[in-house]
């Protein structure tokens, strides 16, 4: 068995800029590291333990009457630590995670006051080809409003080279989605997918921000060595609000992304 307990990813996105009602414009540029660890325990129990930081550059562009609201808004920070359980009952496994973390824009919100927290509970089947489908609950309580869903859990394997499965985990940034993936011209492998994501925090006079847009993407990777993966993104945003303390302030119109990912397990 040739398991790695720990899992390092690094992950820069940049997005063209959006368009607002009333002629507004915001662009966001994103990089995040991500440390996890697993431990088993025994045969059934387990648990693990992980920590995520993320720095995003927002530029406001025309936007004075939404400068004017949340502030001048130029630096967004996010970290999150978590901690989770699971127990395996033969073909059936359970997890359950609980994460706290802050999202405030710097210089803005108060860091102590941007405090998000989410519980999260899945319950998977493993099946004899070795896929895996499941339910999973979130409920994320944010600076000044909560969330509550559901998404799918997915691993399956179609065949040898396709199979269907979660681009994303579930948390802070939006739901799991779904990517359908072709690996038959290893060590290189490409997806097609979509998701539903979320980007919250906390600004001027502790406003909670929320920026809510579905992607579509195309990812093509790669796998040079044994537990490295490196991965390229296309994307296309739509469908987007954003909204202040619940409220919606303006549409988000559609706009372009490009993501790059480095992840190892060691």
């Amino acid at each position: 068995m040739n398991f790695k307990p720990f899992t390092v990813e690094l992950m820069s996105t940049f997005l063209t800029a959006a368009q607002l009602d009333a002629n507004e414009k915001i662009t966001r540029r994103g990089h995040n590291l991500n440390f996890s660890y697993l431990q088993p325990v025994s045969r059934s129990f387990g648990f693990g333990l992980g920590v995520n930081y993320t720095h995003i550059d927002f530029t406001l562009k025309d936007a004075s009457a939404l400068a004017t609201l949340i502030g001048n808004v130029k630096l967004v920070i996010q970290d999150s630590f978590n901690f989770s359980i699971g127990y395996r009952d033969g073909l059936w496994l359970y997890t359950a995670t609980h994460s706290i973390g802050h999202a405030h824009a710097k210089d803005i919100a108060s860091y102590s006051s941007s405090v998000v927290r989410s519980y999260n509970m899945n319950v998977m089947r493993r099946f004899k080809n070795k896929s895996l489908l499941g339910i999973g609950l979130i409920y994320i309580e944010g600076m000044n409003n909560q969330n509550f869903f559901p998404y799918l859990i997915a691993k399956w394997q179609i065949n040898k080279d396709w199979s269907l499965t979660n681009p994303f985990n579930a948390g802070f940034s939006g739901r799991a989605g779904l990517e359908l993936v072709y690996e038959g011209l290893p060590p290189f492998n490409i997806g097609v997918g979509g998701a539903f994501r979320m980007q919250n925090f906390l600004a001027q006079d502790n406003q909670e921000v929320s920026l809510n847009q579905y992607v579509y993407f195309v990812r093509a990777g790669w796998n040079p060595f044994d537990k490295v993966y490196i991965n390229t993104y296309m994307g296309y945003l739509f469908g987007g609000e954003l909204r202040i303390n619940d409220s919606p302030y303006s549409n988000i119109g559609s706009h372009m992304g490009l993501g790059l990912s480095f992840k190892a397990k060691f």
